[in-house]
């Protein structure tokens, strides 16, 4: 019977295909959106679980790139006193704060490691941003000479690295975080400043400041029981010239946006199935038209109404079968380009999609297809039915 189901498809090749182009569509948008959506949750959920940090103390003028320092490749080259760190330790509220220093982005032309984007110094000693990620070796053994290695950088043969002409040991690696963690080489502070005195991108900057006495960025952690936002406040109340935003507040705005995206992709899916399974109905309404004298020929060869419609219903599956095998396998392949273009595109938060996202995308366009072409079926599959078998010859010619 199977055999004689795909036949029959083949010999319709033209409606077969608009067919299983109908479910391709509705599937493939169940499974897109999905995986889309999901990793996107899944790497702003990661930011909230594992940033460390609850609130980014940062020089006033830099407060609407907030976002930029936090999700994106992209240091800020502006600077103030470290100074500031002894007042934000002494608020109410603050458990631990950490500065880090940012140099500038790099590329092969001035570093040897291939995969990184940016360098930064921390302090070893407060550090508990980084430390939580440490795959192998100790943020202890930064010494003056080491560095750490963002997961997206490949494996340095020798242990060693040059940055800007000077040569370091690579003391440690860290685990995939899905941020722009991945994309840094990590030193100590004092490091990262001589760096940054011999690089010509910042010589301007050197020339007003001085860069043994700078910071580009204080990470706070607060309080178990206290208030983000209030020990934010008092920051900024306490510390003049800074801007202190809170971790939470900025996933929350990139949350905002997923629940906006959400929102269009749910009522986008809703509109697609709502078109196809009209499409579909019209489509397995054909079918059986079509096949309407060899259902009455069976009818009338002692065959029941349901065994009659069986090989039309093995007909309607296979090509139900193709379409969604063809929509999560395209969904799939598309959705890794969706989830880093938008990522790029709003600066959102971004994690490495699991398998189990995928499966389970798959799992719900698959089952989503199953119960669309049902319902889709069913319609024709009473009315066919319901009727005899001399009408059904009747108005059935020989198809």
């Amino acid at each position: 019977m199977l055999s004689l189901a795909w036949k029959n498809i083949s010999r319709r090749l033209g409606s077969s295909a608009i067919t299983i182009a109908v479910i391709f569509v509705a599937v493939f948008s169940v499974v897109s959106s999905s995986v889309v959506l999901n990793a996107l949750n899944q790497g702003a959920d990661l930011s909230r679980q594992r940033l460390g940090a609850d609130v980014m103390v940062l020089p006033a003028g830099v407060s609407s790139d907030v976002e930029s320092v936090l999700f994106a490749a992209q240091p800020i080259n502006v600077y103030f006193s470290p100074d500031v760190i002894d007042q934000i330790k002494s608020i109410d509220g603050v458990a631990k704060a950490t500065p880090q220093f940012f140099t500038q982005t790099v590329d092969q032309s001035c570093c040897s490691v291939i995969g990184v984007t940016r360098v930064v110094g921390i302090d070893p000693e407060s550090d508990f941003v980084i430390s939580p990620w440490m795959k192998s070796g100790s943020i202890d053994a930064i010494g003056t000479n080491g560095i750490v290695l963002g997961a997206s950088a490949p494996q340095v043969e020798g242990g060693q690295a040059s940055i800007l002409g000077t040569t370091f040991q690579i003391t440690g690696t860290l685990d995939a975080t899905g941020t722009s963690i991945d994309d840094t080489i990590f030193m100590s502070i004092d490091s990262a400043r001589n760096i940054a005195t011999q690089s010509p991108y910042l010589k301007s900057i050197w020339e007003h400041a001085d860069a043994n006495d700078s910071i580009s960025c204080i990470m706070v952690k607060v309080s178990d029981e206290t208030d983000a936002s209030s020990v934010a406040n008092n920051i900024m109340e306490q510390c003049p010239g800074v801007t202190a935003v809170t971790t939470s507040k900025l996933i929350s705005g990139a949350s905002n946006q997923l629940a906006v995206l959400s929102t269009i992709a749910l009522f986008m899916v809703i509109l697609i199935a709502a078109v196809s399974a009209v499409a579909l109905i019209g489509r397995f309404g054909a079918l059986v038209e079509n096949r309407a004298t060899e259902i009455g020929l069976m009818r009338l060869l002692g065959l029941s109404s349901a065994r009659s419609m069986g090989s039309v219903a093995l007909e309607a599956f296979v090509m139900l079968l193709i379409g969604t095998v063809l929509a999560c396998v395209a969904a799939c392949a598309f959705s890794g380009f969706a989830t880093n273009y938008i990522h790029d595109a709003l600066q959102l938060p971004h994690a490495i999609t699991s398998a189990s996202v995928y499966a389970t995308a798959i799992l719900t366009g698959t089952a989503f297809g199953i119960v669309l072409g049902a319902l889709s079926f069913v319609g024709p599959l009473i009315k066919q039915t319901r009727s005899n078998t001399h009408s059904i010859l009747t108005k059935g010619g020989l198809r």
